[in-house]
């Protein structure tokens, strides 16, 4: 078994990418990230027997480590994670493989490291469990819009034609990432004042030069920007990356809620059997057909007793909202494995 630390994606191992689930963790968007978010990336890989076995993308973001109790409390963070924002873990390979790798990170970097957007069954062990938001994805078998509208109970589908109602008139515009805006850019930032557990703020420059693989829509009223977002298609998934909503029009045109249905048109679409809304709005998203994902995080120091005062504080630290299911679907859908 051997520990490689790599201090630019360019480094690493040329079957890296046979160990991504997503795109968030292949190498290309890695060196993406590095041009456009530089937060001193730096990557570790595990290989055994000549092969890669795991790797962990690491960066370093100052964040209020009170983020989910909403108490301003900036600490610096070594994060194992992607530095977008996205539900990606920063880890690859299988599990008994990523918790052998653990070790040398936690030994390699100082200060506190911060582990985000685990599967339920890793062992993280001696770092501190916690929950953070979930994820919403919905899976499903509809193979239109209208197949989608006839599956939802009628209370929902009333809110789906109201919602649709209120965009008469409003222009969508599909197309690619370099068509972002000053004016869009905006939105973004309106997001990002409102929003409690944002981790790193973008530039206008890394959504205008996204890859061709991301697709930006937008949507307008009479020339007036009103909304929109990115989308990242990926075989039969599309994943929600980004969006924003002018304020003004919310309550009337319904903006915020066209908006997420325009995702998931968007997905139907495309053929998309999975969609992937990302880590906010819970239940509006829910209300859709989403379903709540758990996810975890862990802290670690190599101070035990920090570690013990980590797992003292554990219940202010981590994400504890609880959500209801919502029952969007009539009779006894359930969402395909």
């Amino acid at each position: 078994m051997k520990i490689f630390r790599r201090s630019c994606a360019s480094e690493l191992s040329g079957d890296w990418d046979s160990l991504a689930k997503s795109y968030f963790q292949q190498r290309k968007f890695l060196l993406y990230s590095e041009t456009y978010n530089p937060c001193r990336q730096r990557y570790y890989e595990l290989r055994e027997s000549g092969r890669l076995a795991a790797g962990a993308c690491v960066y370093t973001l100052r964040l209020d480590l009170l983020t989910f109790a909403k108490i301003r409390s900036p600490v610096r963070l070594a994060i194992v994670g992607i530095p977008a924002s996205i539900s990606s873990p920063g880890l690859i390979g299988e599990a008994d493989s990523i918790a052998r790798l653990l070790p040398d990170i936690f030994a390699a970097e100082r200060g506190l490291v911060l582990l985000l957007n685990l599967p339920l069954g890793l062992s993280v062990s001696p770092a501190v469990r916690m929950r953070m938001m979930p994820t919403v994805l919905l899976k499903h078998d509809f193979a239109c819009w209208d197949d989608y509208r006839r599956a939802l109970r009628s209370s929902y589908r009333r809110r789906l034609r109201l919602n649709e109602r209120a965009f008469d008139g409003v222009r969508r515009e599909a197309g690619p990432c370099s068509r972002f805006s000053a004016e869009m850019y905006t939105l973004y930032l309106q997001v990002m004042a409102r929003t409690t557990t944002k981790l790193e703020q973008l530039s206008l420059d890394y959504f205008r030069n996204l890859p061709e693989e991301f697709t930006l829509t937008t949507y307008s009223l009479e020339g007036r920007l009103i909304a929109w977002h990115i989308n990242l298609l990926e075989a039969q998934r599309l994943t929600f990356f980004y969006g924003g909503t002018d304020d003004a029009f919310r309550k009337d045109r319904r903006a915020y809620q066209n908006n997420l249905m325009g995702i998931l048109q968007e997905a139907l679409d495309q053929g998309c059997r999975v969609i992937d809304f990302g880590q906010t709005a819970e239940i509006a998203k829910s209300r859709l057909g989403g379903a709540l994902v758990k996810m975890n995080m862990a802290l670690y120091s190599r101070n035990a007793l920090v570690r013990l005062l980590l797992r003292l504080g554990r219940r202010v630290l981590q994400y504890n909202r609880r959500f209801p299911p919502a029952h969007v679907f009539k009779g006894a859908w359930v969402s395909p494995a």
